[in-house]
């Protein structure tokens, strides 16, 4: 038993293709590649049987993923010992691009392991540490023995070890038993322990107003970009580090910011149709949204920066002076720029009296990945992305999977979810991720092409609890979201203070503590507000201009509910003669509202707020 050329070419023709059921190829396809999996079996029983008598196999045999999507390669598990971390294994396979494939890898997708050894791994080929490659038409003159032996060889020249690396990403040798401290420090790779990192994909702080969310946005969005830890990016020093790397990783576009607010729709978060104007005339162009973009420069093989640096430069040379390309088939055309977000196309042997519009959008992915099968006037669009490639190279190694992107959604409570986020709900899920285990695809309904969200970006959203709470909030969405509290805390060292006597912590403190019984604890007030009051001056502009307008909206403008927060000195109820109302219908008052007002703020002391501790 062996593998052949026509293993591969199936692998190459089905890989990433829809399986229709209805299509007699797929069929037969689907059943040879069932087939063939039974040859990868025997690769990696027979080799687990020479070099690991103690060790174990695992090998899937469904040539599609669970979105029914063909795919490109076949591989099975090889664990050393019975009691080796199921996370962690050597994987023996075959690859529609590579050939036959080697590698110690970590097995589980969406984990983040995953992108702490491909580190280790250093690139996908045969000068990786920890991969090997052969090719196609040189395995498959071997037998299964010089196969398995090929492997054996490779598999023993692996460094770091199986047992090095499983310590480096803090995994228990010995079964579901934690490790220690000490056997950490003793591990071969110096590797962060991913316990500490931020291992949520999607993630949502939430709380009442002035709890830091915005801050907190920050710190959390550069620990997943860098995976670093929160509690080392929390140790950062603010304006010196933390400032110049989030200005930094904004600049290059890997995080980037969106706010959800109620006309907020699908077409403008996804794609949609818009309106633009090809040589002056109107027209509508399929327009990507910010979470298509991100997703494509994701899974992007440039940074995105490098990518709309050459393509802006291009842009600029033809706008001033046309360029002329040939199609692959050998056909004569020009390419201007006009402006908007097309080129011009005119080929020279056409008679239309208007050039052929061409997406900037497509000739980017065109240039990204080779995409160009969905393109509209995809005959031009390769040559001129090949022609820019020429002009203005980018950077040839691609983007890792620890290069990750994070998309902030501020204010995410204040959209419709199921109309902005529609059918791609599903595709937030770590294991619908694209390269997961179980990576799902839809077609877009605009554009008619196919997405998936990769595992290396992730959506950190921001809700404010006075506005909406979390249990409002759609239950979809919150499945798929981890949740973070963010709450006022009074015990602060910046608020640990009296200013003119007046101790901040404990105002913070009382004003709460009566928020929580008059409504409840997700409309209290932050300790942001508090945190940078120097004088009593601050003090009373914080509490003018941010905290009363805040207890003003909690409350409906019920003064006396106001009082009940602030007391006197705040909130004055007028000694005035009793209202006499209309001759007639007086009778029908039965207890007319006293009418309550705020004190003026010129008027407001330190004695003021001193009355708010007041019982």
């Amino acid at each position: 038993m062996q593998f052949s050329l026509e293993h591969f070419q199936r692998l190459a023709d089905l890989g990433g293709k829809w399986r229709d059921p209805n299509n007699p190829g797929h069929v037969a396809g689907y059943g040879l590649l069932k087939a063939d999996y039974d040859v990868t079996l025997e690769w990696a029983a027979t080799l687990q049987e020479k070099l690991f008598p103690d060790g174990w196999t695992d090998v899937r045999r469904r040539p599609i993923n669970q979105g029914q999507k063909f795919l490109g390669y076949t591989w099975g598990k090889v664990y050393p010992t019975k009691t080796s971390p199921k996370e962690l294994a050597y994987t023996v396979g075959t690859d529609a691009s590579h050939g036959f494939v080697v590698k110690l890898d970590v097995t589980t997708e969406g984990d983040m392991r995953r992108r702490f050894l491909s580190g280790f791994q250093k690139e996908f080929s045969n000068n990786s540490p920890l991969v090997a490659l052969m090719p196609a038409e040189s395995g498959c003159e071997m037998s299964m023995d010089e196969l398995v032996d090929w492997s054996i060889a490779k598999i023993q020249s692996f460094a770091p070890s199986y047992e090095a690396v499983a310590l480096g990403l803090g995994l228990s040798l010995t079964g579901n038993v934690p490790l220690a401290a000490s056997d950490m420090e003793e591990a071969e790779i110096d590797m962060t322990n991913p316990s500490t990192q931020p291992e949520a994909v999607n993630r949502i702080l939430f709380g009442p107003p002035g709890t830091g969310k915005t801050w907190s946005t920050m710190i959390h969005a550069v620990a997943l970009a860098d995976n670093e830890s929160l509690n080392t990016v929390r140790g950062w020093d603010r304006e010196d580090v933390l400032r110049p790397r989030w200005d930094e990783l904004v600049r290059q576009q890997r995080i980037r910011f969106v706010t959800f607010h109620p006309a907020m729709t699908y077409e403008d978060f996804v794609e949609g149709l818009k309106p633009t104007l090809v040589d002056g005339d109107v027209a509508y162009e399929m327009k990507s949204g910010i979470l298509r973009e991100i997703c494509e420069d994701a899974s992007s093989k440039s940074s995105a920066k490098e990518t709309r640096d050459s393509i802006g430069q291009f842009l600029s040379e033809i706008a001033e002076s046309p360029v002329q390309l040939r199609t692959l088939r050998g056909k004569p055309f020009k390419v201007s720029y006009q402006g908007n977000t097309t080129f011009s196309v005119m080929p020279e042997s056409s008679d239309a009296l208007k050039p052929y519009p061409v997406s900037i959008d497509d000739v980017r992915k065109a240039f990204d990945s080779g995409e160009v099968a969905e393109a509209y006037n995809r005959a031009y669009v390769k040559p001129i992305a090949e022609e820019i490639g020429r002009r203005f190279p980018v950077s040839s190694n691609p983007i890792e999977m620890k290069t990750d992107f994070v998309l902030i959604i501020d204010e995410i409570n204040r959209g419709n979810i199921p109309a902005i986020f529609g059918e791609l709900i599903t595709l937030l899920e770590p294991d619908k991720r694209l390269g997961a285990s179980e990576d799902l695809t839809v077609i877009l309904p605009g554009s008619r092409k196919e997405f998936g969200i990769p595992s290396n970006l992730h959506i950190l959203g921001t809700m404010n609890t006075a506005d909406r709470s979390v249990e409002a909030l759609d239950t979809a969405l919150r499945r798929r979201f981890e949740f973070v509290e963010m709450m006022p805390d009074s015990t602060l060292p910046e608020l640990q203070r009296e200013v003119e006597g007046v101790n901040l912590a404990a105002i913070l403190r009382t004003i709460n503590q009566r928020l929580e019984v008059l409504i409840d604890r997700d409309h209290t007030i932050g300790h942001a507000f508090l945190i940078k009051v120097k004088t009593l001056e601050d003090l009373k502009q914080v509490f003018a201009n941010k905290i009363i307008p805040l207890l003003q909206e909690f409350f409906y403008g019920e003064w006396n509910k106001v009082g009940l927060v602030l007391g006197e000195g705040f909130v004055k109820k007028p000694n005035r003669e009793p209202v006499k109302f209309a001759k007639g219908f007086d009778d029908e008052v039965v207890d007319a509202e006293a009418v309550y007002s705020m004190v003026p703020s010129g008027d407001w002391k330190a004695d003021s707020f001193k009355m708010i501790l007041a019982e």
